[in-house]
Parts: structure tokens; sequence; C-alpha cells
């Protein structure tokens, strides 16, 4: 109900913001006029963007993986049909663009919300409270929580949804701050010249590219490691008191939860070595085709040449990145939200911005060092995040 009002109040502001943002990205008039009418038309997908994070959030949840599978092939495959057909057929430009990606994520929007809707209708009774039978969605863990406390469950709405919102304040900040890396790193290279500005746009890109194919395993993780969490909860819940004839019991539900954790640990294990080896694959994949690649993309000799220079930064991309890509899952899956957001704080704070500082400050590296400071964020977001995963494995 929230998506669309939202949705369109951050179209709204964020389109007045957009002129002066753009003025401070880079001395290029041109680039500034096209960005504004690509920016004046994109921004109103801002209501359907968010209802897909809905969907998909909702979907990996259940492990319906097939739904956010369905909606990104034809979010991307409707997106590029439009882009030729408006762009190079009616010669729309930039605003062309624009368009067909919003086209696309409003049908990846409604295909979404169709397969959630056959979800539902195939399994009547999810998210249902069991002793109402009315659909309850994320309340009903809330109202156990509050029945343990001797709390009355018709409490307002707003006090049974606190840690729904708890934990989406972690992820929005943690999120925001990952935006705001980003966009300092836009920045920075815009400062340089344009021809950097499009080296560091292909880049980008396929990172991107990285991570929504290595956000797959994360997704795994995250399922996985939630249900096995999930499991170990209801064990140590459904315990029965010491004091009661019921006690004996409490050694099969100890073996329960022993196996639980041995099942979560497992997931752990499983989904970080499928996820290196296939951060090893697409290193591979652009250290003998990564030239073709790129040749591809940009057909523009200045840039061509600064990519190719770029292009060990490009063979590592997946291997560096692909760590902080596995931990989030995981952390999202053990519902370690607060840790994440701190992880993420950390990092910015205390080893991206003095990065870029030494690296570019102090040993004028230039483009290479703002690269360098990306790499070591991304590796120390890993890094920060082992300690934790490995007390998953005994809880």
């Amino acid at each position: 109900m929230l998506i669309v009002p939202i949705g369109l109040l951050l179209a709204i502001f964020v389109s007045s913001a957009t002129p002066w943002a753009i003025s401070h990205f880079g001395n290029d008039l041109e680039v500034h006029q096209q960005a504004m009418e690509y920016l004046a038309v994109r921004w109103w997908s801002m209501p359907a963007i968010l209802g897909q994070y809905v969907v998909l959030g909702w979907a990996i949840g259940r492990g319906a993986t097939w739904v956010p599978f369905v909606m990104l092939v034809t979010a991307n495959t409707l997106n590029a049909v439009l882009d030729i057909w408006f762009v190079l057929w009616l010669d729309l430009g930039v605003s062309g663009l624009a368009m067909g990606s919003i086209i696309a994520d409003y049908v990846s929007l409604f295909i979404g919300l169709w397969a959630v809707s056959r979800i539902i209708k195939k399994q009547p009774n999810l998210g249902a409270d069991r002793s109402t039978g009315h659909f309850d969605g994320f309340v009903h863990p809330v109202k156990r929580t509050l029945s343990r406390q001797n709390h009355s469950l018709t409490q307002a709405w707003w006090v049974r949804i606190q840690p729904l919102l708890v934990t989406n304040s972690h992820l929005l900040i943690r999120t925001l701050i990952l935006l705001l890396v980003f966009l300092f790193f836009t920045y920075q290279g815009a400062e340089s010249s344009s021809t950097v500005v499009a080296a560091n746009a292909v880049l980008l890109s396929l990172l991107l590219l990285i991570s929504n194919g290595l956000d797959g395993f994360a997704h795994a993780a995250e399922t996985l490691i939630g249900q096995c969490s999930g499991k170990i909860l209801g064990c140590v819940e459904n315990a029965p008191p010491a004091n009661t004839h019921l006690a004996n019991h409490g050694h099969t539900g100890n073996r329960a939860i022993k196996y639980h954790y041995q099942d979560r640990w497992s997931a752990v294990l499983r989904t970080g070595l499928q996820t290196g080896l296939t951060a090893f694959a697409m290193s591979l994949v652009f250290l003998f085709l990564g030239d073709i690649l790129l040749s591809w993309l940009n057909q523009q000799e200045t840039v061509l040449a600064l990519l190719n220079h770029l292009m060990p930064f490009l063979v590592l991309l997946p291997l560096i990145g692909a760590g902080g890509y596995w931990v989030d899952g995981i952390l999202l899956g053990a519902q370690k939200t607060r840790v994440m957001r701190n992880i993420m704080l950390m990092t910015t704070l205390g080893i991206f911005i003095p990065g870029w500082y030494v690296l570019t400050q102090w040993l004028f590296l230039g483009n290479e060092g703002l690269w360098g400071a990306l790499f070591v964020f991304l590796l120390a977001r890993f890094i920060f995040a082992i300690p934790i995963i490995k007390r998953l494995k005994q809880g």
C-alpha cells in the first residue's frame, strides 16, 4: 500500500534535485543535458522499482526463486527490445531509453504480483494466524513474541510491526551508505575527464553484471540459512520447562538443534564454495575475452585505450567482490541486519574514505587509486564479516 505514495514522493523529490546534482558531475554541458533528459523520464519508474523489491524479497524468503528469475529475465529482455525500437526505429534518443526501462519495470512488477497471487492461491493458509485463520502476514511471529511476554495481542499496528521497521531501518541505512560510496566514486571520476567517466561507467556496468550473477548464491544462502535459523528458534521456543515431566524430551530437542546448526553451517560452506567457483570462472572469462567484451560495449578509441589499461581491475572484480555479496546473503538470512549496517559504516568511514585519500591525494594514483580504494572496500566487507559468520556454526 505504501509503495505508490512513497515512490511518487521520491520521484518528485529526486527529479527536483536532479539539476543541482548533475551540475556537480564534470563540466560537459552536452552530457549534463542528456542526463537531465534521461532522468526526467526515468524517475517515474520509482514505484515499480520499490514494488519489485517487495516482491523479490517475499519470493526469495519463501524459497520461490523462480519468481525473481522470471521477473529479471522479462525486464532485461523487454528493456533491450524496447531500447532498440525507441532509439533506432523511432529516434527518441535518451528519452526512448528511459521509456523502455520504465515499461520493462512495470511489466516485471505485474508479472511478480501475478506470481505471488498464484503462490498464495496454491497455499491458501500462507501467512494465516493459526488460531483465527485470518491472514496476518509478518505479524503472527510478533504476536507470538508478545504472548510470551504476557502482552496484549491487540497492540496498535505500529507497535506490532516494530521489529520489521527496525530491520528495514538497518537495511535502509546500509543501502544508502553503499549508494553514497558509488555516488562518491562516480563524482571523483567525473572530476578527471569525460573519458574517465565513460570508462568507469563501463566497468561499473560489468560490476553490476557480476553482482547479479553472484547474488543468486547470496539469495540461496539467505533462504537456506533463514530456514535453518527458523527451525533452531522453533526448537528453542518449543522446549519444555526443566521442572515438568516433559523435561526428558529435552534431549531430543537438543539433538534437533544440533542437527539444524550443522545444516546451517553446511549451507554456509556450500554457498561459499559455489560463489568462489563462479567468481573464478567469471575472472577467467574476463581474462581471455575481456578485450572483445569491452569492444562491444564501447567503440571510442580513447575510452577503449583506458579500458584496456584498467583490464586488471576488471579481471579481479569478481574475485574481490564475491565475498561481500556472499556474506550479505548469510547475514540477512541469519537476521544480522544490525551487523550488516555496522560493517558498511566501518568499511566506508574506516577503509574506503581513508584509502581513497591515501591513494589519490598522497600517492597521486588518480583513477587507478580510486579503483584501488573501491577494491579494498569490497574486500573489507568480506573480512569484517568472517568472525560473525564463524559464530553461526555454534550459534
